[in-house]
Formats: C-alpha cells, sequence, structure tokens
C-alpha cells in the first residue's frame, strides 16, 4: 500500500485496526473517527436517571440496614445491581463512539464498528462512491457534523428510522471534500 503514505500519523493508526480487505488497486484517501462528546444527544438524560435511582437505592439500602432489616437488605441487590447496569450502559454509550471508524478510498466508503466484545459484533458497511451518495449534511457550530449516505427502517418499528454514514466526524468540510473530490472522478 504505497498510499499511506498520504495520511496522517493518526489516521495510518486507524486505518491499521480495519479488518475490512481493501480490493484490488484500492487505497485509502481518508480515514477518521467520530468526535467524542460527553454529552451526547441523551446522555443528559441517562446521567439524571443514573443518578436518581442509585440515590434512591443507596439511601433505601442504608435506612433497612440501620433498622437491623439484614433480609430487607438482600431485597435490595437486585434494585443496586440495575443501578450498575445504567452506569454500564452510560459508559458503553460514551465509549461506542470510538470503537467505530471511518474510512473513505478511491473506490468506496467503509463504516466499522469494533465490537465492544468479540461476540458480538456487526458487519462493517461499505458502499461503493456514486454521485448521489450523500444524501443529507448537517455541520455543528465547532466544525463537526454528519454525512448521512442513506437511512435502516427496523422491521419491527417501521416508522423508527436510523441514519447511517460518516456520523458526527470531527471535520466535516474536510471530509465532504474529500468525498466530492473522489466522486468528481466517476
Amino acid at each position: 500500500m504505497k498510499h499511506l503514505v498520504d495520511l496522517s500519523i493518526f489516521e495510518n493508526q486507524l486505518f491499521q485496526k480495519i479488518r475490512t480487505p481493501m480490493q484490488e488497486g484500492e487505497f485509502p484517501v481518508l480515514v477518521t473517527k467520530p468526535k467524542f462528546r460527553w454529552l451526547a444527544d441523551n446522555t443528559l438524560l441517562l446521567l439524571f436517571a443514573c443518578l436518581l435511582w442509585n440515590t434512591m437505592v443507596l439511601l433505601g439500602t442504608y435506612f433497612v440496614y440501620r433498622d437491623g432489616h439484614v433480609v430487607g437488605c438482600l431485597f435490595m441487590i437486585p434494585f443496586q445491581l440495575v443501578g450498575i447496569v445504567i452506569i454500564g450502559s452510560i459508559l458503553y454509550s460514551l465509549t461506542f463512539p470510538q470503537r467505530t471508524t471511518y474510512v473513505l478510498t478511491n473506490q468506496r466508503v467503509i463504516i466499522e464498528e469494533r465490537p465492544f466484545c468479540k461476540f458480538f459484533g456487526s458487519e462493517p458497511r461499505a458502499i461503493s462512491l456514486h454521485r448521489n451518495l450523500v444524501r443529507s449534511t448537517r455541520v455543528r457550530p465547532d466544525g463537526s457534523g454528519d454525512l448521512v449516505f442513506g437511512w435502516d427502517s427496523d422491521p419491527d418499528e417501521p416508522h423508527v428510522v436510523t441514519p447511517y454514514g460518516f456520523m458526527d466526524v470531527p471535520d466535516i468540510r474536510r471530509t465532504e471534500a474529500a468525498i466530492d473530490s473522489r466522486i468528481s472522478y466517476l
């Protein structure tokens, strides 16, 4: 891969972790990952729910223990476990973007999400470059944004639609320009 020298050191390191094999004559043009955000869409609501739930459970456990009801403390264990699961879901939602990598090659775009555990994983999504690839663009004030390539609907709930593409990339204009320059060769 002679074209890896065109990538920055960070992009080169990201590209080395990609599991998707390159096709004949394919080389990476841009490699990026989503921007880390502490307060994503509904993280604040999850943090509030976590704080409220765990406070109530800990106070309940304290009052039951203070009154000497050991059996009551055992009754509180499932509620404490739910609190731990809520904390785990918040940590999972905060680390999920850091396991996603976006690759633009000279032939296609690749969206690869590394699984949290090797037993749970999704197949990388590879989309061939074409003129109508970018369906929607959203730019945030900090220069990051989303390039939406399409929407997936849930078969169980057809009214729920989820966008897919290069979501929350740090430099949306650079990414958009790189895709436009590749599409102009078509």
